[in-house]
């Protein structure tokens, strides 16, 4: 992480920061069982309908399935391993304040980042260990849990204000606050199927509200 900040002088602040993360987990989240339940060593293994066995190495069975090689330790839950559903990988932000003369104020936020991850439905649902527990996650080649970013968000808020002075003690400001000033379109969720006909997959399917403003009175005493 990276931070630049700049005091109030000369009738302005300013302050910039990045942060850079990269992580990443096999959970798919609370009651919900991973795609692949086998812990431990792995035993040897033929497929009926080709005669293929996992003895001297992995293959894939006729019905996609992945066979681990026979004798390898095998931890089934990281087949769903990928980027945290919360981690964002690159994030920016700008904020300032600057004093104009007869007590205006101006002040905004700036934020542009990265967009969340996500995953390819797989189509048809998956069962990579057999076990009856099927999976709506694409791990066909490209893919996996979180294998895809959204569109990026940004946006940008500002402030108003103006004070006046009622005596020597009390003192009222007036404000006109904007949030999403650009009206940016900033996906809440996206196109996860990529058979659909309605939408692109990974285009936005829901957005996060567009411009919208409010006044707001305070007072101080």
């Amino acid at each position: 992480m990276l931070a630049l900040n700049k005091r109030m002088s000369n009738r302005f602040l300013l302050g910039a920061n990045y942060t850079y993360a990269r992580a990443s987990d096999n959970n798919l989240g609370v009651a919900v069982l991973p795609s692949d339940s086998y812990v431990g060593i792995v035993p040897e293994v033929s497929e009926a309908s080709t005669g293929r066995s996992n003895a001297n190495g992995s293959f894939v069975a006729s019905n996609g399935r992945f066979v681990a090689q026979a004798g390898t330790f095998l931890n089934g839950p990281d087949f769903d391993k990928g980027p945290s559903d919360l981690a964002l990988d690159h994030i920016f932000q700008v904020n300032g304040l600057v004093e104009l003369p007869w007590k205006f104020q101006i002040g905004g936020i700036f934020r542009a980042q990265s967009g969340f991850h996500f995953s390819r439905n797989a189509n048809p649902t998956e069962d990579p260990d057999g076990n009856g527990t099927f999976n709506t996650i694409d791990h066909g080649p490209g893919a996996g849990r979180n294998a895809f970013t959204a569109p990026a968000y940004i946006n940008m808020d500002m402030r108003v204000a103006k004070r006046f002075d009622l005596g020597e003690r009390v003192k009222v400001q007036v404000l006109f606050e904007f949030f999403n000033l650009f009206n940016r379109k900033n996906a809440a969720a996206v196109e996860q199927n990529a058979q659909s006909l309605i939408t692109p997959f990974g285009k936005a399917t829901q957005v996060l509200p567009g411009r919208e403003g409010q006044i707001g009175f305070r007072v101080e005493f």
